[in-house]
């Protein structure tokens, strides 16, 4: 073979090894890029624990009463409106008070008149010159006119109404120049410093509530704001239609953001409740050692061996995970310990 046929030949073979060793190269590099497995997940908290009943619950205030004057009278000024919040002590309605002044200022004519008497016989009476019918005679009228005095003050005063505690007004019947009747309702007032839920229970689920297992209300009004309480109050007559018992939960309500005739889902809680959590169905796995579901933690997923208590709706009750663990719900077939994960 000639000399330069066979330094072409030699050429061509380097080129073929360092293609294919280029080749090897790129291909080693580029099966070590793993992307991360994406994955759903579904996260546990306290209000996925298995004995969390649903319920539609109504918003009531703790104090609810219905004002009215105890004496009759023509409206002078409705000075609060449906809704308006008020202070103890603030004059809601006014009654128009001139025949209840008069009568205060004949009252007090009256009793000085009796005091004055009174006085001037005293000195007799204390000289012993006057009789002891007359003095106790004279005493009599005294009381008799500081009762009178203290009953048209008391009436000038029931001219207006006034809150006796602070809270919101619910419906005003009284209008301007209208009689009131005694007794007849003039405003609603309601107490809101603490409120109740008020919802009905089923026969056949009173028996897992107790006074003061927790309850939590989500209210859809304040774009599902959760607030929590404790059961107050548990009926023992059922309904004799429905079948059920009505239920009350107090809340704390101290910014006033939940107001009465507010309705919102109520969540209960048994106090003494292990029955584990409730996760989809599908997120439990089975295997030769038993079941487990995915948690991602830190970026990958570890696996956790749960016991199934129970089926709850479309959820299996487990226990063995925690609240707010991230149990993957879809993409665990493509998984393992410390896999790399991406959360959907």
């Amino acid at each position: 073979m000639k000399k330069s046929t066979r330094v072409f030949a030699a050429l061509v073979f380097a080129l073929c090894i360092g293609t294919t060793l280029f080749c090897a190269c790129s291909k080693k590099h580029k099966t070590t890029e793993k992307k991360p497995v994406v994955v759903e997940v579904f996260a546990t908290s306290d209000t996925t624990q298995s004995e969390v009943r649903n319920y539609v619950g109504t918003i009531e205030g703790t104090v609810m009463t219905t004002l009215s004057f105890p004496q009759g009278g023509y409206v002078e000024q409705v000075r609060v409106h449906e809704g308006d919040y008020v202070r103890k002590g603030q004059v809601l309605i006014s009654l128009e008070t001139t025949t209840a002044s008069s009568a205060l200022q004949a009252a007090n004519a009256t009793l000085s008149q009796a005091e004055d008497g009174y006085r001037r016989l005293k000195q007799v009476y204390d000289q012993g010159s006057l009789a002891e019918v007359k003095w106790v005679e004279m005493e009599t009228k005294l009381q008799q006119a500081k009762a009178t005095q203290r009953i048209a003050a008391k009436n000038l005063a029931d001219c207006n109404l006034k809150a006796p505690f602070n809270g919101y007004v619910g419906a005003v019947t009284a209008e301007n120049g209208m009689n009131m009747l005694p007794m007849a309702p003039a405003v609603q007032l309601h107490d809101v410093e603490k409120v109740n839920v008020s919802f009905t229970v089923p026969e056949n689920e009173i028996a897992s509530l107790a006074i003061g297992d927790t309850g939590t209300i989500v209210v859809a009004a304040l774009n599902d704001k959760v607030f929590k309480g404790q059961v107050i109050e548990r009926g023992v007559v059922a309904d004799a239609l429905a079948h059920s018992y009505n239920v009350k939960i107090e809340i704390d309500n101290k910014d006033h953001a939940l107001l009465p005739g507010m309705v919102g889902r109520v969540l209960t809680t048994n106090k003494e409740s292990d029955g584990g959590y409730v996760i989809p169905a599908q997120a439990v796995q089975t295997s030769t050692t038993g079941t487990y579901v995915w948690v991602v933690k830190d970026g990958k997923s570890t696996r956790k061996n749960v016991e199934v208590a129970h089926y709850v709706g479309n959820g299996v009750a487990v226990t063995g995970i925690n609240p707010g663990d991230l149990v993957v719900t879809s993409g665990y077939l493509k998984i393992g310990e410390g896999t790399e994960v991406e959360i959907k």
